[in-house]
């Protein structure tokens, strides 16, 4: 039997040979190997030569774990996913990539990602045993860069996004089933409605916004306006030094002194398109 993906160049990183395995299809035996290889002279079609073809053949649609499934084995290759970003495009497109262990998907590990949890409980395990006296975690709970500034606005199962910049809905701009607009009106100025998590008046330390940019901004200075609670000046998260704004008049020759009651590293940040 002779597969054809829809990418034109799919395979064009396998190697000649490999094992493969089907699982959940109709009409093919789950958990049987068969030898595969690639058509020459093509970067998108594989022949299996011990899987003969059955006219009751079918994909089954549904939840990982559920649903059809093929397993290539293979070493230190590379190959593509539908051959595009993110995961194939149009009618070819993917969602919900998860690279895992079956186990960890298809519900026999309690523990696992369809039970909203994001660690591995033989690692848990392993670390009570070891009892070590420090763990580095990073990004173990994307703790590193991490945007929540508090407890309760921590990375949880029903997150939009688990990484460490992941999107918390109460910071999204004008709440949750907002649009998250952050407008400029062709300027360096922009504005956007309070986050379910920020309050009224003055902002405050460790508060945070997020939202969609709409418009670059046409200098390296923008501001930001939170609901009219006054414009305030965008900088960059590593807050290296690049510029400083004085007000009034410096003629040649006068001096200035700079006092500063904590080491300051600042940048003003240019916002992406």
């Amino acid at each position: 039997m002779r597969l054809t993906t829809l990418g034109a160049s799919d395979t064009i990183n396998l190697p000649a040979s490999m094992t493969c395995q089907f699982n959940n299809f109709a009409g093919i035996s789950s958990g049987i190997s068969y030898v595969a290889t690639k058509v020459v002279g093509n970067n998108n079609q594989v022949d299996l030569l011990t899987l003969p073809y059955n006219p009751n053949m079918a994909i089954v649609r549904g939840r990982a774990g559920r649903c059809s499934e093929g397993i290539v084995s293979f070493n230190m290759v590379s190959f593509n996913f539908l051959g595009g970003f993110p995961f194939g495009s149009g009618t070819t497109q993917m969602s919900d990539l998860i690279i895992c262990r079956k186990a960890d998907i298809d519900g026999t590990n309690p523990f696992g990602l369809q039970n909203g949890y994001q660690i591995n409980a033989d690692l848990i395990s392993r670390i009570r045993t070891l009892k070590p006296a420090y763990i580095r975690v990073m990004d173990l709970l994307a703790c590193i860069n991490s945007t929540a500034t508090n407890y309760t606005y921590r990375p949880r199962p029903t997150n939009a996004v688990y990484g460490a910049t992941g999107w918390v809905k109460d910071y999204w701009a004008g709440g949750s089933r907002a649009s998250g607009a952050i407008t400029n009106n062709g300027s360096d100025a922009y504005a956007c409605t309070n986050p379910t998590a920020s309050g009224g008046g003055a902002y405050v330390d460790g508060e945070v916004v997020q939202g969609q940019i709409v418009g670059a901004n046409t200098t390296g200075f923008p501001t930001l306006n939170v609901n009219g609670r006054g414009a305030a000046p965008v900088y960059f998260g590593n807050a290296a030094l690049q510029s400083m704004i004085f007000t009034g008049r410096i003629a040649i020759g006068d001096r200035l002194r700079l006092t500063f009651p904590v080491l300051l590293s600042i940048t003003r940040r240019q916002l992406p398109a």
